[in-house]
């Protein structure tokens, strides 16, 4: 989800609504990649520290229509400056 709604019913979920802190800390999703995804399962938060040698695991269920053979995730090195 990349969006909060203002409306409670535009969430369209039968479970309870996420407050804006944990939406706001929530991975961001966009509309072209459900045309691969079905689901996103974890990890739950946007950010994260990986050292080196450390594993981070990605859950997500793929959908079944758009008959992949082949998925390619690219990771990338943020960059803090004026730490």
């Amino acid at each position: 989800m990349n969006h909060f709604p203002e409306d409670a019913k535009w969430w369209l979920l039968d479970k309870a609504i996420p407050s804006f802190d944990n939406f706001l800390a929530s991975p961001v999703i966009y509309g072209n990649a459900y045309n691969y995804l079905n689901h996103h399962v974890s990890p739950q938060a946007m950010h994260h520290e990986i050292k080196p040698f450390e594993t981070l695991i990605l859950n997500i269920k793929l959908n079944p229509l758009s008959k992949l053979n082949l998925l390619v995730f690219k990771l990338t090195m943020g960059i803090i400056i004026g730490k």
